[in-house]
């Protein structure tokens, strides 16, 4: 009888041994399918991927959109950034072509031309550049212009491709081109700043 009670009991012992055995197998299936199938939250893995997707896609929206606000404040402003460094080098070199008259008139007791010269300014500026020695025999450099800034026909001209418009009266009267009155000076020189509004234009008196 004994014996028999110590066979049930190791029966007994082996059934709760092979339980255990198939319940830690089950356990190790079950947490390799979630480890595959579910992220480290808890979260299925597939519906992550799809939420970090969806994540990456309106950030990158949000960046092309506040690009293209800073490209729409930005173009203005590099246009009239870039308008007004035109203005200012046709400024200067207008400035500059009365100066290198007014000395040629001072070196020579002259004035190397007169009239008006406003469809093209080649001769003018070839003088001034010592290019015509025949009316600058002395070969005096009044006026600096590179290459870059002269038209195929050697007129000097402005960041718009126009030539720069000047007026020489000996007399020291000139009628005003932009408007009513008389300019008292021998020499004037002015851009249209690329427009044909008088207004916007770039003079020297």
């Amino acid at each position: 009888m004994k014996q028999v009670s110590e066979e049930k009991q190791v029966s007994v012992l082996r059934q709760k041994r092979m339980q255990k055995r198939m319940h830690d197998c089950s356990r190790a299936r079950r947490a390799r399918w979630a480890t595959a199938a579910w992220g480290a939250h808890g979260v299925c893995a597939g519906r992550a991927d799809r939420r970090r997707a969806g994540i990456t896609l309106v950030e990158l929206l949000v960046v092309i959109g506040i690009i293209l606000i800073l490209a729409a404040i930005s173009v203005p402003m590099i246009g009239r950034g870039l308008d007004g460094a035109n203005r200012g080098k046709a400024m200067t070199e207008i400035s500059s072509i009365v100066r290198a008259t007014e000395a040629y008139q001072r070196e020579y007791g002259r004035w190397p031309l007169t009239g008006e010269f406003v469809g093209g300014n080649a001769g003018l500026i070839n003088i001034l550049r010592a290019e015509d020695t025949s009316n600058n025999p002395r070969r005096y450099t009044f006026l600096s212009v590179t290459e870059d800034s002269l038209d195929e026909a050697g007129n000097f001209i402005d960041p718009w491709d126009n030539p720069y418009r000047i007026i020489i009266r000996s007399d020291g009267e000139i009628s005003d081109p932009l408007g009513g009155g008389t300019i008292r000076r021998n020499v004037i020189a002015w851009s249209m700043g690329g427009g044909n509004d008088n207004r916007r234009a770039l003079r020297t008196w």
